[in-house]
């Protein structure tokens, strides 16, 4: 089972995100995989989707993380990075 998380990086971010949580899913502090502390907001998927949908629209600035099976908590942002492809020579 996935566990999503996100890390806001400015005080509007933080602000949309809190008012979609419940206090307890806000985890200060934690230590993840990269061995750094994050604030995180534990979410559910769909948020975490519609957020990812408005990033651009509502600025927002927030890195995502996930957790497997309650294992090490890792910055996943690599698998929503805008990925930018060669155009094919002929």
């Amino acid at each position: 089972m996935w566990i999503w998380f996100l890390e806001p990086k400015d005080d509007n971010t933080n602000q949309i995100i809190a008012r979609h949580c419940l206090e307890e899913d806000f985890l200060s502090q934690v230590v993840c995989e990269d061995g750094l502390r994050h604030n995180l907001w534990r979410c559910s998927e769909a948020l975490r989707t519609a957020l990812l949908a408005s990033k651009k629209r509502l600025r927002l600035k927030f890195s995502v993380f996930s957790s497997q099976d309650s294992g090490p908590i890792k910055n996943v942002d690599f698998l929503y990075s805008a990925r930018k492809t060669r155009k094919a020579t002929k």
